[in-house]
């Protein structure tokens, strides 16, 4: 027997006033008044609105499709779609397919009656707006307290008031000075480790998932080189570049935002160690690599740095997949590569940077201005096609096909423009690199043979003998 559905959404940030649980029990009275007995519930809680890919959603689609459910009721359309485009392909095209009824609450909305169907869509626009507008207010929020205090939610030694302000906690800071104290005496990281296993003190990963995780060398080197411990705030330490989380340059400092555990002598002094113990390390096995920079041409993996010794005696450095076990000596790597780089850089000099530089530009605005001139061209047609179905110049079907048509239009564009930003920089990024190269060149040749390479190469890829070179420099 077919059944009605009643579906609620919150997402994360909204007010208890609206929680899924009110939702059904609104649906649940207008259910009874209705004489709706066979009903099944989908809850959605904590997903956006703009988001289709919501569990009980999906469960609820499936369910219209193999019949279980021939009404399907919402308090109002917000909490349907916050997307125009979904939303109307939901209610005029999908659920009229299966001979759904749809019934929006506090809209007064049911499409089994005479609605106006023009007010539908302009509900829907509106939902999509709010959803747009609230995001852009979020993130001006976000950038206005980054200026004022600490986004941190917390971290060994410090926990959060009412107030979303970082507090001391007093143990954990303890323990905090004991490590600074320690590793400034000199002791190693595994005596450390080892002296807080024993008094069996709670690490950073017990304390956050709640069950026994020791003191590794890996929490204790993380403590000792966070300046957050002075009493400084340090927002916006990485950035989000192609789902890849980097540190960022362009971070945002605040003194004096939360009580110091430590002092900054101290800071300094824990510092000192940590410099003297890379350099030292770099010293004792003359440590110079391109980290980040070599892969696998096979499995596109990062190849591995490591000794090959026999015994004590040191033999020499090879860069390794560890998968496919792909190796190269690192002497032997960097030497190709360096005088790859002296082949580019005669082959700039002879055939004239500048006109390189000034066709590569040309081909890049070009190209610029096809896009922004298409982009264009979709934004008007969203809108040409909009006005005439709300003014009943074309039918249902042709607005939904229309629209259709121009999405997959606006799809296909944004993939050329993101592989068009993939493959090439700005011309602003190239314009300075080259005068950064111009400049720069005579100091390259001064540079140890690895910080030369590290100047010109974003990354190498190896299989065997062969190198695939890719150059930080694109004109």
């Amino acid at each position: 027997m077919s059944m009605v559905g009643l579906y609620a959404r919150l997402s994360v940030d909204s007010k208890n006033s609206l929680s899924c649980q009110n939702q059904i029990e609104q649906l649940r009275k207008f259910c009874f008044l209705k004489n709706f007995k066979q009903i099944k519930e989908y809850i959605d809680d904590g997903y956006s609105g703009k988001n289709m890919e919501r569990p009980a959603f999906k469960s609820l689609i499936a369910d219209i499709e193999n019949g279980t459910i021939n009404t399907l009721l919402v308090k109002d359309l917000s909490r349907f779609s916050r997307n125009l485009l979904d939303a109307m392909y939901l209610i005029e095209e999908f659920l009229k397919k299966y001979k759904t009824r749809f019934i929006s609450v506090n809209d007064h909305y049911d499409s089994f009656l005479e609605n106006d169907e023009y007010e539908v869509v302009i509900r829907c626009f509106i939902n999509e707006y709010y959803i747009k507008d609230c995001s852009k207010k979020m993130k001006s929020v976000i950038a206005n307290k980054a200026n004022r205090q600490s986004l941190s939610t917390g971290f060994y030694g410090y926990v959060l008031d009412e107030n979303k302000k970082l507090v001391v906690h007093p143990k954990r800071a303890e323990v905090v000075r004991y490590i600074y104290s320690e590793y400034i005496a000199g002791k190693s990281i595994d005596s450390i480790v080892r002296t807080l296993n024993e008094k069996k003190i709670p690490s950073p990963r017990a304390i956050r998932f709640h069950k026994e995780v020791q003191w590794t060398k890996q929490s204790i080197h993380s403590i000792v080189a966070n300046e957050e411990y002075t009493g400084v705030a340090i927002n916006y330490k990485n950035v989000s570049i192609h789902f890849k989380e980097l540190k960022n340059k362009d971070t945002v400092c605040i003194e004096n935002d939360h009580e110091p555990i430590i002092s900054k002598e101290v800071f300094t002094l824990a510092e000192a160690r940590r410099n003297k113990n890379i350099s030292a390390r770099q010293k004792k096995y003359d440590i110079e690599k391109l980290s980040g920079r070599v892969y696998c041409l096979n499995c596109n993996r990062s190849m591995i740095f490591s000794y090959e010794k026999k015994g004590d005696h040191f033999l020499y450095q090879t860069y390794t997949c560890p998968i496919c076990k792909n190796k190269i000596k690192a002497k032997d790597l960097y030497s190709i590569l360096e005088e790859d780089i002296k082949k580019v850089i005669k082959r700039i000099k002879e055939n004239s940077g500048d006109k390189l530089l000034k066709k590569k530009l040309k081909s890049i605005f070009k190209n610029k201005l096809v896009i922004d001139k298409e982009m264009k061209d979709i934004r008007f047609s969203y809108k040409f096609i909009f006005e005439s179905y709300m003014f009943g110049k074309i039918t249902k079907e042709s607005y939904l096909s229309q629209i259709e048509s121009i999405k997959q239009k606006e799809i296909d564009l944004n993939e050329a423009i993101s592989k068009n930003l993939q493959n090439q920089k700005s011309e602003e990024q190239i314009l300075s690199e080259y005068k950064v190269f111009l400049k720069n060149m005579k100091e390259f040749t001064s540079l140890t043979q690895v910080g030369y390479i590290k100047q010109f190469i974003e990354k190498v890829q190896i299989k065997g003998n062969y190198l695939n070179i890719s150059y930080k420099y694109h004109f």
